[in-house]
């Protein structure tokens, strides 16, 4: 009897030491990892990158108490392409129409032990996972929940409320403010497609008297644009709702935008404020690495532009966050990030998984050590129009038409040092843009042509070569093949 009591005292002894509590996993010392994916969220339209108009408490917090990289750029600035670079580690160009060619983040993780759940938005390149066993048992993870942004939010808590007795690899894949793009359609006065039941949170149209909400800096192109670029815009009075719904907009209903806007992202902000409360309520704040971002930004009315598909910076700079046990507090770091392909090494590294055959690079050491920063002195991001998708229900007809259709499968790519921006299209007039983004941060004075910048074109232009040949992106040799007529940047 004096046994059986003693080894009840032990076990009990043993239970308490070796970290017995609901939330520790005691199969091995690696973190838990939450991403935290919202959809078309501006880096600039958050309370702590200095906007007055927007209140986002718990991202704010999540950049008190972590690493803020300032300088993130999305890979391509549309969904879909830019989340199979999250899963894939891969650039867009290579991973979009063949995703599940190349091993999952989710999988990679389930085999070194990690318990993987996916809630939330899917949208990863031309998958669909919902009723897809093959899609789902590729991606690697043990559960996925399919659902609008309100019940998100309550299964992320059920699933932190839960045991743990592995190390858990959560997404938390928000849908807003990405509900902006029906906001858009609302204002130009839409009647179809003009609901706001994913993202769970309608916006007032009605903006406050006493609601500092300001003006787009400017509605004005650049005095140069591309005639690719040119032909993404709606006409004076038209409205054309799978592209942009705002050729009849006036300066108040930009102002509407705006404010809804940042009703959106306040929603959303909530939702994050209450996971991340949960996180620390079930003890799992001191072993769980936690990452911020967005799959790209939104035009938020500058230059006269909503939505995505360009490369001004309010469309491919994003929040990129990262707050880790023990790590770093406070720090802004100014190095650049190409978030598309930097996302899966960083988080393998928390891991602890060795593998360097990813293009992409870790972001970890900059969240242990103040003086560190990245390594990438260049960074290239991607745009393909033909993947935005024109729904027959919402383009207008004849001539308008045409005149959308005529560049539909344009490419694009960019390349930045993080001062100066060099974009080529590869068909059209006017294809090129060159920016000083310390001097214009604005992006309103295309450099393209002035004489005084031509060192810096030339470099910016070699180094695109260079990455192209690297990396193995064709963009302009296909076009040369494809059309006779096509423009190609002159790389050489």
């Amino acid at each position: 009897m004096n046994l059986i009591k003693t080894c009840i005292l032990y076990g009990f002894l043993l239970c308490i030491f070796s970290g017995c509590e609901n939330h520790i996993n005691t199969k091995n010392q690696q973190p838990n990892i939450l991403l935290i994916i919202v959809d078309q969220l501006s880096a600039e339209v958050m309370g702590n990158s200095g906007c007055s108009w927007v209140k986002t408490p718990a991202m704010d917090q999540l950049a008190t108490d972590g690493v803020k990289f300032i300088n993130a750029y999305t890979s391509f600035p549309l969904c879909s392409p830019t989340r199979a670079s999250f899963l894939t580690g891969q650039y867009p160009f290579k991973s979009y129409d063949q995703v599940t060619r190349y091993k999952s983040l989710g999988t990679i993780l389930k085999d070194k032990g990690y318990q993987t759940e996916y809630i939330g938005k899917w949208h990863v390149g031309n998958t669909r996972i919902v009723k897809n066993k093959e899609v789902l048992e590729w991606s690697g993870f043990d559960n996925y929940q399919n659902g609008d942004d309100g019940l998100l939010e309550n299964q992320t808590i059920e699933f932190l409320k839960r045991n743990h007795e592995y190390p858990f690899f959560l997404i938390a894949s928000f849908m807003n403010p990405h509900d902006c793009c029906e906001l858009a359609r609302k204002i130009g006065g839409w009647e179809t497609r003009n609901t706001f039941e994913k993202g769970k949170c309608t916006p007032d149209f009605v903006v406050p008297d006493n609601k500092n909400i300001p003006y787009p800096s400017s509605l004005v192109d650049p005095n140069i644009l591309p005639e690719v670029m040119e032909n993404q815009k709606p006409l004076p009075g038209k409205n054309y709702v799978s592209i942009r719904p705002t050729g009849s907009w006036s300066s108040e209903d930009w102002k509407t935008y705006r404010y809804g806007y940042s009703q959106l992202v306040q929603c959303v902000d909530n939702r994050i404020g209450n996971i991340l409360k949960t996180l620390k309520d079930q003890q799992l704040d001191d072993n769980t690495v936690v990452i911020f971002t967005s799959d790209h930004g939104d035009g938020i009315g500058e230059h006269g532009w909503n939505q995505k598909l360009a490369f001004y910076d309010e469309i491919i700079r994003v929040p990129f966050i990262i707050k880790a046990p023990g790590g770093v507090k406070g720090k802004l770091c100014d190095g650049l990030v190409n978030v598309g392909i930097d996302l899966l090494p960083t988080v393998l590294d928390y891991a602890g998984i060795e593998d360097e055959s990813y293009p992409g690079e870790s972001l970890k050491a900059p969240t242990t050590d103040l003086d560190k920063t990245t390594a990438r002195k260049y960074l290239v991001s991607e745009l393909d129009l033909s993947l935005q998708g024109l729904g027959t229900d919402e383009v207008p007809e004849g001539a308008d038409l045409d005149r959308l259709l005529k560049y539909e499968s344009a490419k694009a790519r960019m390349i930045t040092d993080g001062r100066y921006k060099y974009i080529a299209y590869n068909m059209g007039k006017n294809p090129e843009i060159l920016f000083d983004l310390q001097a214009d941060p604005n992006e309103t004075k295309n450099l393209i042509h002035q004489n005084n910048n031509r060192a810096e074109l030339n470099r910016l232009k070699l180094k695109l070569k260079e990455y192209l040949l690297k990396v193995g992106d064709d963009f302009h040799e296909i076009e040369s093949t494809r059309r006779n007529k096509a423009y190609i940047p002159n790389l050489h």
